[in-house]
């Protein structure tokens, strides 16, 4: 039988050190498949402090549980538990344990019940984690959303780097909304103050908040703290920007209730306030036309307006088939969709050239798609800088277009006008090498998609779940992992590329 946990699966990665686990809040709850299990009676569960030993009797007690479900009241802030499920047939007899599942218990955050119609309840286990990290590694969350155990959603979400100051592109309409975490790792309270601004970067509302020692909140920007007391109207909003008087974790994820009532998760990049880069970026992947839409959402960082041009191109060709000139009021943002025939569907990179003076704006790339029956699905490619040396989270399993199935594409993006040599190479879960490697050759002023050479490099391997380590000229990049949910619909989600330059010692 397969243990998991039940409506939000969430793993986190931490690159090249190892698979941990996600924080969850008290109570735990524990749910399981017994598909596998003929013929049983009743379950026991199983919880240990040390990983694959267990001793009788079970959580459960003498009485077998009916039903594969289960909380444990009793778990302890600050412990780290393994759970293991046995089932138990009519005559007596007790299986073997099932696979194990770590568990790092910590408090309860502050959860916020969603005002707009047709949101989720917050009754989730919704939390953060944070930890300080040994040098070269990097985090991340994968969270994996079910309803009616369809798989609807899947976001991968990034480790967020202790900052004071930052600012996120915010959308609040009928079916859009915008959920913030806070996290406070110090010993001490943090005052966080914060404002949204429209447009033409005015304020239209301001706060403050205070964050108790290694405390977090988790919520939507539309309700209280964050929002004021009366009911206020923030779809004019385009940003929210915070101060904290220190250093606090700060993660945005916007979110999308599609005409199913599925609520669909994007990450939003959270740029720190007054950031000083003006290098140009790159968004490496969209794709536009047909079932396909692309909307290029561009935030301000800074307390004055920014310039630039905006150029999209095909996969393949040197000259941009879009140019835009670009004005981001102070404090502000701004959507650019892109041009050309609906029936037109075609896929490509978008590079963003700050003027001469300015920094560059926080960049994503939001795609939406539509199929036949109405069914909405989007996922968001966040404009990066090009670096030599990155890594992207790989996981392959299973059938192309049969439910379950994940597959991994990686997209390389040249912007320069002289090839790009790379050196692909395959790691495990722990960073260690697999042998696996090849040489991969990027055209000036082009995107490679790489799918079938990961099918081939990983071809002997099985199941597979590691890490694609990519160096050599420096290039940008988004992994691409899509699998196939219950009903035979397509969901992509973007795995960002993590910069070896940014895995350094500190927390997140």
């Amino acid at each position: 039988m397969n243990l998991a946990l039940r409506t939000f699966g969430v793993t986190c990665v931490f690159f090249v050190i190892q698979l941990a686990n996600f924080a969850l809040g008290q109570p735990v709850k524990l749910s399981w498949d017994s598909a596998s299990a003929s013929g049983e009676v009743g379950y026991n569960v199983y919880r240990s402090n040390r990983a694959g030993v267990y001793t009788k009797p079970p959580l459960n007690g003498s009485k077998l549980l009916r039903t594969p479900a289960f909380t444990d009241s009793t778990a302890q802030t600050g412990q780290t538990y393994y759970y293991a499920i046995t089932s138990v047939s009519r005559t007596g007899l007790e299986s073997g344990y099932s696979n194990e599942v770590e568990l790092v218990v910590k408090p309860s955050p502050i959860v916020n019940t969603p005002a707009a119609a047709g949101m989720p309840p917050a009754a989730h286990n919704i939390g953060s984690s944070i930890r300080t990290r040994p040098d070269q590694s990097s985090g991340m969350a994968i969270i994996r959303s079910e309803q009616n155990r369809v798989l609807v959603s899947q976001a991968a979400i990034r480790a967020a780097p202790l900052m004071r100051t930052g600012r996120t592109y915010v959308e609040f309409q009928q079916s859009v909304n915008t959920g913030v975490a806070l996290v406070n790792p110090n010993a001490y309270s943090v005052v966080v103050d914060f404002y949204f601004a429209d447009e033409n970067g005015m304020k239209l509302y301001s706060g403050s908040l205070t964050l108790g020692p290694n405390a977090d909140t988790v919520g939507f920007l539309n309700e209280a703290p964050f929002a004021p007391q009366a009911k206020s109207d923030l779809r004019k909003a385009r940003t929210f920007t915070f101060s904290a008087s220190a250093p606090i974790a700060f993660t945005a994820v916007r979110g999308f209730t599609n005409e199913r009532s599925e609520f669909i998760m994007t990450p939003l990049p959270v740029p720190m306030w007054e950031t000083t880069a003006t290098a140009p970026s790159v968004i490496p992947y969209y794709t536009h036309g047909g079932p396909w839409k692309a909307r290029i959402i561009m935030t301000n960082p800074a307390n004055t307006a920014l310039s630039g041009v905006l150029e999209v191109f095909t996969s393949r060709g040197a000259d941009s088939v879009q140019r835009v000139n670009y004005i981001i009021p102070s404090s502000s943002a701004i959507s650019v969709l892109l041009g050309g025939p609906e029936a037109d569907m075609r896929g490509g990179w978008i590079r963003i050239n700050p003027n001469e003076g300015t920094v560059r704006p926080s960049a994503l790339a939001l795609l939406s798609f539509r199929s036949n029956d109405g069914s909405d699905y989007e996922f968001g490619v966040a404009a990066v800088p090009e670096e030599s040396a990155f890594r992207i989270y790989t996981e392959t399993s299973g059938v192309k277009q049969e439910p379950g199935p994940i597959q991994s594409n990686v997209v390389l993006t040249n912007s320069s006008s002289t090839p790009a040599m790379i050196h692909l190479e395959a790691l495990q879960m722990d960073g260690t090498q697999t042998g696996l490697h090849r040489i991969l050759q990027v055209p000036p002023s082009s995107q490679t998609s790489i799918s079938d050479e990961i099918t081939e490099l990983l071809k002997n391997t099985g199941p597979f779940k590691g890490f694609l380590r990519f160096s050599g000229a420096p290039i940008a990049a988004a992994g691409l992992n899509a699998a196939y949910n219950e009903r035979g619909h397509l969901l992509v989600t973007a795995m960002p590329a993590i910069p070896e330059s940014v895995l350094a010692s500190g927390a997140e």
